[in-house]
């Protein structure tokens, strides 16, 4: 079977930069069709798709932005797993601002995708933990390379990672879920994980 990998995430955390930088390498495709993953049959509709490369080389893809995508604890052997997080400030004020949800269930939202992720990492040693400030700086790509063990490097576009000058969710919200963030990072950092140091 073709390789397949899970791109991770929350809302606004910079991994649909990602993704774009992803779709430009030769053997990626970052098809995204929104499968609900309950059973390793899930994945047949993703390979079963078209792809730029036609051999076993090619790497299928899809992302992940809500708990409810994925359910299939066999899957995280077979599959790869990059997982995306960014800082609470600009995520909530971002899907605050472009998803119309209410301000009142951003930060729930948050705060789930955050657990959730150190559920999924806790079950993929070995798979790639990003920052917003790795993918903007092009400092995290090169743990992608390795891990997916590409030969033709991924291509950075800090255009694709652009600071939000954002403010529109009240400080008290933004400080309660900085401190969600601050505590999931530092139980990623100490699971067995690709990261930058």
């Amino acid at each position: 079977m073709n390789p397949v990998l899970f791109v991770t995430s929350h809302l606004c955390s910079g991994a649909d930069g990602l993704i774009s930088i992803l779709n430009i390498n030769p053997r990626i495709e970052m098809l995204c069709p929104q499968i609900v993953y309950e059973h390793p049959t899930d994945l047949e509709p993703l390979i079963e798709q078209q792809h730029k490369l036609s051999n076993t080389a090619a790497i299928y893809g899809d992302y992940l932005w809500y708990n409810s995508q994925f359910s299939c604890k066999a899957l995280y052997k077979l599959c790869k797993f990059v997982y995306v997080i960014r800082e609470a400030k600009p995520s909530i004020n971002e899907i605050t601002e472009h998803y119309k949800h209410s301000i009142d269930m951003v930060p729930a939202y948050y705060a789930f995708r955050l657990r959730r992720i150190c559920e999924m990492a806790k079950r993929t040693p070995g798979a790639v933990l990003l920052t917003w400030n790795d993918l903007a700086t092009g400092k995290g790509l090169p743990l992608i390379e390795d891990y997916l063990r590409l030969k033709t490097p991924l291509v950075h576009n800090a255009e694709l990672f652009m600071h939000s000058e954002l403010d529109n969710v009240p400080n008290e919200i933004i400080e309660k879920s900085q401190e969600c963030y601050e505590r999931h990072l530092y139980f990623l950092r100490h699971l067995e994980l690709r990261q930058t140091v």
